[in-house]
Formats: C-alpha cells, sequence, structure tokens
C-alpha cells in the first residue's frame, strides 16, 4: 500500500473541504433568484470549433454537471429537460459514465458533430460487454477481483474525504450560528429602533393635534380680527362720503382759483403789454435823442482812451448797458464784445461787426458766465441797470468773472441811450458814482480804482481786478 499517495491524496481532499467552507462562509445567506438559475446564468459558453477532448475531461464532472458537460462537447448543444433527466436515470440505476458519453458520441447526432474523445472507446466497448448475458457478470467479477485492493483504497480515502466533510461542515455550521447570532442580535436593535419610532410618531401625533388647536384659536382670532375689520372698513366708507363732498367742494375751490390766476395773468399781460410799450416809446425816444448827442461821442472816446490800453488783444470785453457807439468804439479794436441789452429795440441798434447782442438782463448773463472768464466789464450806464441789479451786487458778479488784473469801468452817464431810456421808462436810479471812494472799491476786491470824469463832467470809475 503507498502511505505517500494516501496521506497526499486526504491533504487535497482536506484542502478542498477548506476551500468549499471558506466559500461558503463568505457566501450570502439570500437564495439566488430559482428564474436565474434556470435561464442558466453563469452557464459556460459552447464552443463550436472545439472537436478533440480527453476522456477524463468529461467523466470528472458528476450528475447533472456531467450530464450537461456531455451534451456541451458531443453535441454542440444543451440537453433538454427530459434528456437530461434520462441520462441521470441511468447513472442513477448504475450505468457507467463511458456508456453514457459513447451513447452521446456514436449517436447519429454525434457522429454527424464528430468529436473525438481520447480512451473513450476502449472505456464503452468494456462498459458494452456487460450487457452480454454470461459473459458480462464473469468480466465484472474479474475486474473486481483485479481492482480490490485499488477500491480498498478508494474506500479508505472516501472515508476520510466524508470525515474530513464533516468536520469542515460542523465548522461552517458553527459559523452559520455565530452569523444566525448577528442576525439576531441585529433583529433585536432592529426591534428596538422600531420602537422608538413608534415613540417618535406618537409625539408627532401629539404635536399635530397640539398645532390643530394651535391652528383653530388661530382661526378664531383672525376671525374676530377680520370682522373688526370689516367694521372698520364701513367706518371707513361713511367718512369717504364725508371726504367725496369735501373733494367735490375744493373741486369748486381749485377751479375758482384757477379762474382768478387767469385774471391776474391776463392783468400782468396787459400791465407787460403796457411796459414793454412805455420801454419801446422810452428806446426810440432815447434813441433820437442820441442822434444830435455830441457830448456822448466825446464821452466814448475820452473812456476808450483810457480803457483800451489796459486790455490785451483780443479781450473779451462785455457791456453792460450801453450804446451803441461805444460797443462799436470797442470793437474797432478787435476785441471780442458781448452787448448785454434787455430792450429789444435797444439791442437791434447795437448790432454790429464784432459784436454779439444778448438779449437778456444783466443779472442772468452775469450769473451764467463762468469764474475769470471776461477781460473787462463796462457799465457806461451804470443808473440805467441800478434798479434791478444794485452796485454792491453788481460788484460781487463783476469780481467772479473778471480775470485778475481785468479792468472794470463804471460811468453815470445820464445822457447815453441806455440811461435815457431808462429814466424815460421810469426805471432808472442815481448811482451816485461821486460819492465813492478808492477805499470802498477796495473793500469789494478792485486795485487801481482811478476816477476818469469825461470832460462834460459824467463820473466814471476805472478799476482792476485784484490779483492773488
Amino acid at each position: 500500500m503507498n502511505h505517500e499517495y494516501d496521506d497526499e491524496q486526504l491533504e487535497r481532499v482536506h484542502g478542498e473541504i477548506r476551500a468549499q467552507a471558506a466559500a461558503l462562509a463568505r457566501r450570502p445567506l439570500l437564495p439566488r433568484s430559482r428564474a436565474a438559475v434556470e435561464a442558466g446564468e453563469m452557464a459556460p459558453r459552447i464552443d463550436s470549433s472545439r472537436l478533440s477532448y480527453a476522456v477524463g475531461e468529461l467523466t470528472d464532472a458528476h450528475h447533472r454537471a456531467f450530464v450537461d458537460g456531455a451534451f456541451r462537447a458531443l453535441l454542440k448543444r444543451t440537453p433538454t429537460a427530459a434528456e437530461s433527466a434520462a441520462a441521470i436515470a441511468r447513472l442513477a440505476r448504475g450505468a457507467a459514465k463511458a456508456e453514457v458519453l459513447g451513447d452521446l458520441r456514436w449517436s447519429a447526432e454525434g457522429r454527424r458533430v464528430g468529436a473525438r474523445v481520447a480512451g473513450l472507446a476502449p472505456r464503452y466497448a468494456l462498459a458494452k460487454l456487460h450487457r452480454i448475458p454470461l459473459l458480462g457478470p464473469l468480466v465484472d467479477g474479474l475486474l473486481a477481483l483485479a481492482g480490490a485492493g485499488a477500491q480498498q483504497r478508494h474506500v479508505r480515502a472516501m472515508e476520510t474525504y466524508f470525515a474530513a466533510r464533516d468536520e469542515d461542515t460542523r465548522a461552517t455550521l458553527d459559523a452559520l450560528g455565530a452569523r444566525a447570532d448577528h442576525l439576531e442580535a441585529n433583529v433585536a436593535l432592529l426591534g428596538q429602533r422600531i420602537d422608538d419610532l413608534h415613540a417618535f410618531v406618537h409625539q408627532l401625533v401629539l404635536a399635530r393635534e397640539a398645532d390643530a388647536r394651535t391652528i383653530a384659536a388661530i382661526e378664531v382670532a383672525l376671525r374676530t380680527r377680520v370682522e373688526s375689520l370689516e367694521q372698520a372698513s364701513e367706518a371707513q366708507r361713511n367718512k369717504l362720503g364725508e371726504l367725496e363732498f369735501v373733494r367735490d367742494r375744493f373741486y369748486a375751490i381749485n377751479h375758482w382759483l384757477h379762474r382768478l390766476e387767469e385774471t391776474f395773468a391776463e392783468v400782468e399781460r396787459v400791465a407787460d403789454a403796457q411796459v414793454g410799450t412805455t420801454q419801446a416809446r422810452a428806446a426810440r425816444i432815447a434813441l433820437q435823442a442820441a442822434a444830435g448827442d455830441a457830448a456822448g461821442a466825446s464821452r466814448h472816446a475820452g473812456w476808450e482812451a483810457r480803457l483800451a490800453p489796459v486790455l490785451p488783444a483780443h479781450a473779451r470785453v462785455v457791456a453792460l448797458a450801453c450804446d451803441p457807439d461805444w460797443t462799436r468804439r470797442l470793437a474797432a479794436h478787435g476785441f471780442e464784445v458781448s452787448c448785454v441789452q434787455p430792450d429789444p429795440v435797444l439791442a437791434r441798434e447795437a448790432h454790429g461787426e464784432g459784436v454779439v447782442v444778448e438779449v437778456v438782463d444783466a443779472r442772468a448773463f452775469l450769473e451764467r458766465c463762468a469764474d475769470a472768464s471776461v477781460d473787462a466789464l463796462t457799465v457806461p450806464g451804470t443808473g440805467a441797470i441800478a434798479a434791478q441789479l444794485p452796485v454792491l451786487e453788481l460788484l460781487g458778479l463783476a469780481h467772479r468773472v473778471l480775470r485778475p488784473g481785468g479792468a472794470l469801468l463804471l460811468a453815470d452817464a445820464h445822457g447815453g441811450v441806455a440811461a435815457t431810456a431808462a429814466e424815460l421808462a421810469g426805471q432808472a436810479r442815481d448811482a451816485r458814482l461821486e460819492r465813492w471812494s478808492a477805499a470802498l472799491f477796495a473793500a469789494a476786491g478792485f486795485a487801481d480804482a482811478a476816477r476818469i470824469d469825461a470832460a462834460d463832467g459824467t463820473p466814471a470809475w476805472l478799476l482792476r481786478r485784484e490779483t492773488p
């Protein structure tokens, strides 16, 4: 007896059993779907191109796996349910695997496939020999006698194999018991969690009932509030009726005020028309009087002689309440002259080459001028604008618009066109320039104040804006 071979066999069997036990321990407890098993999930693919096998490749498998492998290898298809059941029944009655393989290989379908199985022919013939009366049992006896020793070793190996399987099965059962205990603990934990959930649901129910009571109380309060608001709304509607009456009275008063404003506007329009007519007549009379005034040309010539030398070339000069003769004299020097004349009649007469006429009052013009943008500001008829623009305010505006060192000429020419027209219209005021002093002008921000009275005695001052 070869003990070394037996030990090796037993060790191999033990290894297979341990591997299977470990696989079972790792396998999940949930069963596989029967539909997936019946559908042949993970079934090996039929290799139609392979036609050569060894007999051991086909006989190593057992039971249904053997039948399925035989059909796949020899007939290149899977067996039907009836074919599988018939083959398994033959094996259960003691038929040899070689006989089952041979019947498939040398059937009509197997011969068409033509698969070659090395070592199958003698085994198949020997299996068929057993079917011969008298000779079959004799051959079986001789073969059994010849293989008695091997059969004994095989029986001992099987005993050992089943003992090892029994030990591994017990180990697997112990592992399954431990898994069951673990699952039982998990079930208990889940039961506790379910109890906790039931308690939580109960708390939620209590909270919902409390919320329902709160909502009911809020609903009652809101209904009471709505009723009070409806009452207040009714009171407001009553007040709105009163307001309708007040509004009607207000509209009536507003209509009356509108008519009154229209009446005042008409009165003002008539007054302005009368004033405009008076101013126009005064301007025409002043222009006729100036035509024969030789003293006016003399005054302008004297002031021109004093002003022109202190101005730069192309200086910007603004003339307020001036005569047309004065602006033309300044433009003749190449200065950029702006004549500010609110009277339309006098403004038309002031037009000339190099003279830009602004039909606007002196205050509006000076207020829109930029700071330090004018080289000279001349006011030959100071009294003509003194009623609308007091001299003190005039000095302040002049100081703002004049550049540092810029000239300011103030004169009170009663015989000038603008002054005469203002006097005739009742809009002139005596500026009394002869009473002013250099100290007064210095206080207003002007230096180098000098009297430049005309030959006819008309008072005039020439000032310079202080330089910082």
